[in-house]
């Protein structure tokens, strides 16, 4: 058999595609004050780690072996006394308002250069707005070639602001080349020009895709570049302290959340007014009490607690149509004990018999809301008109009424 030789060029192979890297991320934040309580409250569940009592979207801001689930998360809280200081880092108050415009600039079809821009206006009316927050989706940004190449696709952007006394004026601009396949959020600051003084009071502001074409096909290549103006945040400076008001505030960035965030906190919360020589804690009563309660509210989970502190509280309660002398003290001082009686939890360790832990979020009837209070204890509120007091179905001294019948001589 003879050797066959092959000769020619090796190597080679199919080309392939160059796809740029993305070029920009998310930068949009959030900012959220959220009012939490009635105050002064105790604080969180946690002390020594805040965070881990913090949720976002159910998941806690911290692990218990202290690292963070949100890189740069950061918060102020106030727990709701009556001279708390100002929210630091909060000092506006913001109202936002979606737009949900596509800014359209060029087809992909139309050649280069042939720009027709449609501009998207909102007025502003709140005379006391001194800036706005834009915010712009960018849904994509690339251009596919036909040999498969994925680059950088060029677009600008214009934000323009007027009143009624004075033409447009651009306040801000924005010229890039990027490459993006997933949806990105941009958030732009921009200080409103002054209220005019006379005539009219209207100032209006304009967002325009000056540069760039949309999303579509123009034969063999493929592009995209729809930008959408997502809505605005009106911003007015405040100085809000929110005495009396449990609060918390803190930024969350766009890049970790595609929108706010759902939040839980593990609280303990309103302080309350306790029997002289009760201890909250280790649920311990003095031998003896002497009727009085103590002049410092600490926190405490006793329903009967509670009950008594909704009903004498002006700001909340009952308190301006009732006074602790009509309030029997001494029962609702036998109802806490037996509260506080430590019972098996069913796993092996013991618990308190009737603790409340509940938030009140919506006004409700003063009846109705002491009912579902006493409830919590197996209890039942009267009023014979001039006294409260409450009655609890609970294990009593063996008692037997005796009448004539059961007298035999």
């Amino acid at each position: 058999m003879s050797e066959l030789k092959v000769i020619g060029a090796g190597g080679g192979g199919p080309r392939m595609p160059r796809i740029e890297d993305e070029t920009m991320r998310s930068g949009a934040t959030a900012r959220v004050v959220e009012l939490l309580c009635e105050g002064p409250i105790e604080g969180f569940a946690t002390p020594a780690q805040p965070e881990r009592s913090i949720f976002l979207e159910g998941t806690p801001v911290m692990n218990p072996d202290g690292t963070k689930n949100f890189a740069g998360f950061e918060y102020t809280f106030h727990n709701g006394t009556p001279d708390q200081p100002l929210l630091e880092g909060f000092d506006m108050t913001e109202f936002y308002t979606p737009v949900g415009a596509q800014l359209i600039c060029r087809s992909p079809s139309a050649p280069v250069g042939s720009q027709t821009p449609t501009p998207v206006v909102r007025q502003i009316d709140n005379v006391e707005v001194s800036h706005i927050v834009v915010i712009i989706d960018i849904a994509e940004m690339y251009h596919s070639y036909e040999n498969g190449d994925v680059k950088a696709n060029a677009w600008a952007l214009s934000i323009e602001t007027r009143t009624d006394t004075t033409g447009w004026g651009e306040v801000f601009r924005i010229d890039r080349n990027d490459k993006i396949t997933s949806q990105v959020q941009k958030s732009f600051r921009i200080e409103l020009p002054a209220v005019p003084t006379t005539g009219l009071t209207y100032r209006q502001v304009r967002v325009t895709k000056t540069w760039g074409a949309d999303s579509g096909q123009n034969g063999t290549h493929r592009f995209g570049g729809n930008i959408y103006w997502n809505g605005y945040v009106e911003q007015i400076s405040t100085q809000m302290r929110y005495p009396n008001t449990a609060v918390i505030g803190f930024n969350v960035k766009a890049e970790q959340f595609s929108s706010v965030p759902s939040r839980k906190y593990r609280m303990k919360l309103l302080k309350v007014r306790v029997p002289d020589g009760y201890d909250p804690v280790t649920r311990t009563y003095p031998a003896l009490w002497n009727g009085s309660f103590s002049n410092v509210a600490v926190w405490s989970d006793n329903p009967a607690w509670c009950l008594r502190d909704l009903l004498l509280s002006k700001r909340y309660g009952l308190g301006e149509y009732m006074d602790v002398s009509q309030i029997d003290d001494y029962e609702l001082y036998r109802i806490g004990k037996y509260c506080d009686e430590l019972v098996p939890n069913g796993a092996g360790g013991f618990e308190p018999r009737f603790t409340l832990n509940c938030l009140f979020s919506d006004r409700d009837q003063a009846l109705d809301v002491v009912r579902n209070i006493v409830s919590v204890f197996r209890g039942m509120a009267l009023w014979d008109g001039t006294r409260f007091s409450v009655v609890q179905d609970r294990p009593g001294p063996v008692v037997m009424q005796y009448t004539p019948a059961n007298v035999v001589d």
